[in-house]
């Protein structure tokens, strides 16, 4: 968050509920897939606030020019966490707005 430019202020507002003993486990045929995902973190759409998804086309050129190789499999399960993550963050946004201007 703070190479993102925020402040201590803020990150310590949203991080403050995170316990540092926190530790999850990840599918190991899925590690390949969760880099990946963390590495896309540029490349969504957003529109007026909202995140519209991933842009595929920015997608593409990502994994062609750094050479990426990844199989149809990763590619959809890239697909399905980003599209989590993308509603999430829609919903993160609706409920800081005024309920006349949710989507």
């Amino acid at each position: 968050m703070k190479e993102l430019g925020a402040d201590s202020k803020t990150i310590a507002q949203h991080t403050a509920h995170l316990d540092p003993d926190d530790t999850f486990e990840v599918w190991p045929p899925l590690w390949n897939v969760i880099q990946w995902f963390v590495a896309t973190d540029d490349l969504y759409r957003w529109h007026n606030g909202f995140c519209l998804g991933l842009d595929l086309v920015q997608l593409q050129a990502e994994a062609t020019l750094t050479g990426r190789q990844y199989t149809p499999e990763q590619f959809e399960d890239l697909r399905f966490v980003s599209h989590i993550f993308a509603d999430e963050l829609t919903k993160k946004a609706n409920s800081s707005c005024p309920t006349s201007l949710r989507v």
